[in-house]
Parts: structure tokens; C-alpha cells; sequence
């Protein structure tokens, strides 16, 4: 995987292909996968560096910063709103269950109505 690689490895990639060693041949010299050698030139040819690519870790969130605390003021001013009402006022389009699943992790809680 490209992001194990250390700097020197990468280094020598564009090395290579500053020489005018095509990706395929750095790939065998160099034993890794032809996938590998292209990704580090076209990061360097994006970026101008070797340096990996900061780590994303997992998916952005549906609801943002901003959204819950404008779902928090709302529900301060109005705390028996129902989720429903609070997605359509904060023109949120997920289900009830990802907002009130935002809201918990803040530690807002919610009665059952029956």
C-alpha cells in the first residue's frame, strides 16, 4: 500500500521517473505494484511532494457543527418538538433516527410519547 512506503522509496519512484523510467519499469526495479509507482507520481505531479495524503478516517457527517447548534437553540427554545418538525426547520433531509442519533451524542435526550 502506497501509504507504508517510506520517504526513501518514494524518493527513488521520482528519481526514476525523472530519469524517464516509464511506471512499469520503476514498478519491477523497484518490486512493487504498477498501482503503487503510478499513485506516488500523480500525488507528486498534484502536489509536489512525496508526502502521503492526510488520513480521512470514515465519512464526513450528514449533520453538521452548524446545524446542531442551531438544532440545539432551537430545541432550548422549544424542548417538546418532535424530530420531525426540528429536520423540517432546520431543512435537514435524513431520517429522524441520524438526527436524534446527532443529538444524543451531545447528550440530549428525548421522551417517548405514546
Amino acid at each position: 500500500m502506497a501509504a507504508d512506503l517510506g520517504a526513501r522509496t518514494r524518493n527513488t519512484i521520482i528519481e526514476y521517473m525523472n530519469e524517464g523510467m516509464i511506471p512499469a519499469e520503476i514498478a519491477r526495479t523497484l518490486k512493487l505494484s504498477g498501482t503503487t509507482v503510478r499513485r506516488i507520481i500523480a500525488l507528486y505531479d498534484e502536489t509536489g511532494s512525496i508526502e502521503p495524503r492526510p488520513r480521512t478516517y470514515g465519512p464526513k457527517p450528514i449533520i453538521t457543527d452548524e446545524q446542531l447548534d442551531e438544532a440545539v437553540k432551537i430545541l432550548e427554545e422549544s424542548p417538546s418538538m418532535p424530530i420531525r418538525e426540528l429536520n423540517e426547520k432546520l431543512g435537514l433531509n435524513v431520517c429522524e433516527t441520524t438526527t436524534r442519533n446527532a443529538l444524543k451524542r451531545l447528550g440530549l435526550t428525548f421522551k417517548k410519547k405514546r
